[in-house]
């Protein structure tokens, strides 16, 4: 989003999967209470407004699993290289302060916004703000219910499927959904 509204001329096309233009807490905290309960609802707290290596730690432990509502591969992480300082400003600073609604005016390519209903870190009300502040003419909107963060994570047909239309698709024949 930050390129697309500085350069607007620049891309071609523009997937938004699973994100939000500006952190509402109270909605992440409703989600993280209803997918995992109180002790999800807390710990996504304590992180979110205090990330720490100790409140990360709490979070990835009990909050990951309900970003997703399928089993996902235990061994992700292992294959990952996780740079917790640049984690941790980025959740101390940007994502507190982030705002890209009134600048998403500027994208002028056509753009895809993929969104699970039951994303906990990027509540699908996030991505219905990002839809209403997108140009109508240049988005296609694509919820999912019953999925949560990372719509191919959770539904990788109906994903890739989604967004392999849409690379394909001639400019110009984006809507709403």
């Amino acid at each position: 989003m930050a390129y697309a509204t500085r350069y607007p001329d620049h891309s071609g096309k523009l997937i938004l999967s699973s994100t939000s233009a500006q952190r509402s807490l109270k909605r992440i905290l409703a989600v993280f209470e209803r997918l995992g309960g109180s002790a999800a609802r807390e710990t996504a707290r304590n992180f979110l407004e205090t990330p720490t290596p100790v409140t990360c730690e709490e979070y990835v432990r009990i909050c990951l699993p309900p970003y997703n509502r399928t089993p996902q591969d235990p061994d992700v992480f292992s294959r990952c290289r996780v740079n917790l300082e640049l984690l941790l400003f980025f959740f101390n600073h940007e994502f507190k302060t982030m705002n890209f609604l009134p600048t998403l005016t500027r994208v002028q390519c056509p753009t895809l916004v993929l969104a699970g209903e039951d994303d906990p870190i990027s509540p699908i009300e996030d991505a219905e703000d990002i839809v209403a502040a997108l140009p109508s003419h240049v988005v296609r909107f694509e919820r999912f219910p019953g999925i949560g963060h990372g719509v191919y994570r959770d539904d990788p047909v109906q994903g890739f499927q989604r967004i392999r239309e849409f690379i394909l698709s001639s400019p110009g024949t984006q809507q709403k959904v």
